[in-house]
């Protein structure tokens, strides 16, 4: 039986669920590491006003992991690079921005490199079992949602496989052993395994080189060249050369991409190690949120109108306002202006949270 078809049986019971001791707590991996970064920034993604506040103007990293998603999913159901690059605004399409074409120049790059290097080994060895479909993790009186990015079953061992996509600013060493250990992966393993009935193999994700900024540029290979004074083309410097966006060279995306060849590939994509489920780490994990959410549903009500109640219950942690890696939080105007504090939606920053998932939906009676 696939995930969607449990899926579908599962949400028939579902509205207003609860078991004999009381009601269900639904969370999801996400919402446990906004939780774990800051207390106020869950407050305000998942509390105020009821059901969260999000930014009027979305924040570069969901866009980022929202657009690469979109363009990855087709290839799961066998897409091809030309059908997965028509889904992509063409570098001719946009204004000529800087930064609006080295990220477009980049997100057209990964595509099509991974339609060329990546998606064919996982097609050949593997058949497909579900693609960003939504399952849940049910440990009563705790629910965690979870959307595997994609799971398939291996040829070789016919055991089944789980990846997850992330862009990311580091190759080293340290981000590849990070994702052993990491919730998210465990929690995900985890729910596969409960919803499936089986043992899935291991869990790993597959890393997005981003580039790195110098000089006012992003540089990156699928985002900019060198050309000679003789008109010579490539994607490495030598004294002399001129350097120009890809945009600006005679070659498509899919030409730029395939004249990198596979070594331009290997300096974009990381593979993480491999992650195996830690039974006891999510048993432990489960309790601890079980009382979170516990508490956080008793004092959600009163923390509306309490602003001493919601700073004891929801530490803001200052450290996350503006970190010296990535971007600052983005809630930071909601914490520390006064005026949007007492008003986020009402300052024109923030707008009320109406994107549910379809568990949540299902939950709250707010699906069909």
């Amino acid at each position: 039986m696939t995930i969607g078809r449990m899926m579908t049986i599962m949400k028939t019971t579902m509205t207003n669920p609860s078991f004999k001791d009381g009601p269900i707590y639904l969370t999801s991996s996400t919402s446990i590491s906004t939780d774990w970064q800051c207390g106020m920034k869950y407050w305000w993604y998942k509390c105020e006003g009821g059901n969260g506040i999000v930014p009027v103007e979305e924040a570069s990293y969901f866009a980022e992991g929202r657009e690469l998603h979109h363009d990855l999913e087709p290839y799961a159901r066998g897409g091809t690079v030309g059908e997965v690059l028509e889904r992509i605004p063409a570098l001719d399409t946009v204004a000529p921005d800087q930064s609006r074409l080295e990220l477009l120049s980049r997100r057209r790059g990964w595509a099509t490199a991974f339609g060329l290097y990546i998606e064919p080994p996982l097609r050949k060895g593997h058949d497909e079992v579900s693609v960003e479909e939504e399952i849940v993790l049910r440990r009563d009186p705790l629910w965690v949602n979870h959307r595997p990015d994609r799971v398939q079953r291996s040829h070789a061992t016919h055991g089944l496989r789980y990846r997850e996509w992330k862009s990311t600013s580091s190759t080293r060493p340290e981000w590849v052993l990070s994702w052993a250990h990491h919730p998210q992966l465990h929690l995900g393993l985890a729910a596969l395994e409960q919803e499936l009935k089986e043992k899935v193999d291991y869990a790993n994700v597959l890393g997005f080189y981003k580039g790195y900024p110098k000089e006012g540029k992003l540089l990156h290979p699928y985002i900019y060249a060198y050309r000679s004074p003789q008109g010579v083309w490539s994607s490495s410097y030598t004294y002399g050369w001129e350097k120009l966006g890809v945009w600006e060279s005679p070659y498509s995306t899919e030409e730029w991409v395939k004249k990198l060849g596979a070594e331009g590939a290997q300096k974009t994509f990381i593979w993480s190690a491999p992650a195996f489920l830690d039974r006891r780490m999510v048993a432990q994990l489960l309790r601890r949120r079980a009382e979170r959410q516990k508490e956080i549903e008793e004092i959600k009500s009163l923390a509306q109108v309490d602003a001493e109640v919601r700073e004891d219950h929801f530490e803001m942690r200052l450290t996350q306002c503006r970190p010296a890696w990535g971007s600052a939080c983005q809630y930071l105007a909601a914490c520390k202006n006064a005026v949007v504090n007492a008003d986020p939606v009402g300052s024109g920053l923030y707008v009320a949270r109406t994107h549910k998932s379809d568990t949540e939906e299902q939950m709250t009676g707010d699906g069909e």
